[in-house]
């Protein structure tokens, strides 16, 4: 099958907001000063005056070099995380978390600026404590997506398996996206289309959920199911020109030629001159027993692409309309454009024998002569001119 325009399977983006202050999680109270400079430093950030709420928690840190309170690190490493000074603020929180393990936004919050830093290990294992503490569909999503940044892959298409068989929805249809497109990429046919079957009562109202029944069907060389799923998708909107070449290549190859070809001729209205639309629509007449529409194609791609195929399909389709001397002609182009070979020859000299020009016949038989394969058959039908011509 020639190649496809696939559409682009989306990947849903990875997302955990900070929160600007922590008090959650940890019984510890922090001390009276602490608390201030805390509350002074939020309100610097809820006017917006993030740096002054940095500077704020940085020299109380300085002045009290013996303070360790969770909510100092915490609190330091959020007003670093929005500066964007990542690296600063993933060691404050690691450094509040060793003062309290069990406050579910501080591993949220560190798993973000990991993910920042491009570190998904981190950003996965921090996941997985927010999990093991409070655990929610989204969160397990989330989680999906970081294993597979670590390159756990088989554990992401697990995790992704299980949130989507609780919640795959219309309103969900980004993490099918993911999970059809990891099981693309892992070659996971049958997993991604028995989970479709799965869901298709909650899904099938959707176009994009027949779009990607397709796309698993084209990859695992099902063109048949492929063509039928893209047929579904077309009754939600009309096909897009990648789309609707998708489908006729398909049902070119699902032994529909005749209605490929009314897709490629409604392409072509478009695109007139199209070397490869023209080129399927000769294939698709062709396999589709329509010489004389393919004909009709063929002169059109020639006057495009005059190439040593298309001559030769359309000295094979002339010679099957018995237009002899159209198909003679066509040979003989085809010979004057540098193939050669002995098949070629071969047709030329049938196409002069139906026209009964013995003279061109034995000309292209001679030439034939010199290939192997034709040699056995040219030198019949030489025997055969020889003996009618010597017929008294």
């Amino acid at each position: 099958m020639r190649r496809y325009l696939f559409r682009s399977l989306v990947v849903a983006v990875f997302c955990l907001f900070l929160s600007l202050s922590v008090f959650a999680g940890c019984d510890e109270q922090p001390g009276v000063r602490l608390y201030r400079v805390i509350y002074t430093a939020g309100q610097a950030a809820e006017k917006k005056d993030r740096a002054k709420a940095l500077e704020l928690l940085e020299k109380f840190q300085q002045d009290h070099p013996d303070q360790h309170h969770y909510l100092l690190f915490a609190n330091l490493a959020n007003s670093y995380a929005a500066e964007g000074k990542y690296q600063q603020a993933l060691g404050a929180y690691q450094k509040a978390l060793k003062q309290c393990s069990t406050d579910v936004t501080l591993w949220q919050n560190q798993a973000s600026v990991a993910w920042a830093l491009k570190r998904y290990q981190l950003a996965a294992d921090s996941l997985q404590h927010v999990w093991n503490l409070q655990p929610s569909d989204e969160l397990l999503f989330n989680l999906a997506l970081a294993r597979m940044h670590t390159g756990e892959k088989q554990s992401a298409l697990k995790l992704l398996e299980e949130v989507l068989d609780r919640t795959a929805s219309t309103e969900y249809m980004d993490r099918v996206d993911t999970f059809i497109g990891l099981c693309l990429e892992l070659d996971q046919f049958n997993r991604a289309l028995a989970s479709l079957d799965r869901w298709q009562e909650r899904l099938e109202g959707q176009a994009r959920f027949w779009y990607l029944r397709a796309i698993v069907h084209v990859r695992s060389n099902n063109h048949v199911k492929a063509a039928a799923c893209l047929e579904v998708f077309s009754t939600f909107a009309p096909l897009k020109n990648t789309d609707k070449r998708l489908l006729a290549d398909l049902l070119l190859q699902s032994s529909a030629p005749l209605r490929a070809a009314v897709l490629y001729e409604e392409m072509l209205k478009n695109k007139p001159g199209d070397k490869d639309l023209l080129e399927q629509l000769v294939i698709a007449y062709r396999v589709g027993v329509r010489p004389r529409q393919a004909l009709k194609a063929v002169k059109k791609l020639i006057k495009v692409s005059k190439t040593a195929q298309s001559l030769r399909d359309k000295g094979d389709i002339c010679f099957q309309l018995e237009r002899y001397e159209e198909a003679y002609n066509a040979y003989a182009d085809l010979a004057r454009i540098g193939d050669k070979s002995g098949s070629t020859y071969l047709y030329q000299a049938y196409s002069a024998l139906r026209l009964k020009r013995h003279q061109d016949a034995r000309r292209a038989l001679q030439k034939a002569l010199k290939y192997k394969k034709q040699r056995k058959e040219a030198r019949r039908i030489l025997a055969w001119l020889n003996a009618v011509q010597h017929k008294p």
